[in-house]
């Protein structure tokens, strides 16, 4: 899952979640909207990723990618390396 450029939310295969360390990276704790991030927690792997997209405001931002690679939150040294 990533936003593209018009901050639309889409999904993206697994190879995504896979780059940044699974889909629970891609979830901020810190978000104002506790009960939903609980839900989340302890929902069912399987219903998560809809759950997400029903309530993108719980997303670390901003999501990048860059072909294979991809980070979650501002991570500018990491995105210089990139070719």
């Amino acid at each position: 899952m990533c936003y593209n450029r018009c901050n639309t939310f889409v999904t993206v295969p697994g190879t995504f979640k896979q780059a940044v360390g699974g889909i629970d990276k891609l979830i901020d704790e810190n978000a104002k909207d506790k009960d939903t991030l609980a839900l989340i927690k302890y929902i069912a792997d399987e219903d998560k990723e809809e759950k997400i997209l029903e309530n993108q405001h719980v997303l670390v931002q901003p999501i990048v990618r860059n072909g294979k690679k991809a980070t979650v939150g501002y991570q500018p040294d990491v995105w210089k390396g990139w070719d």
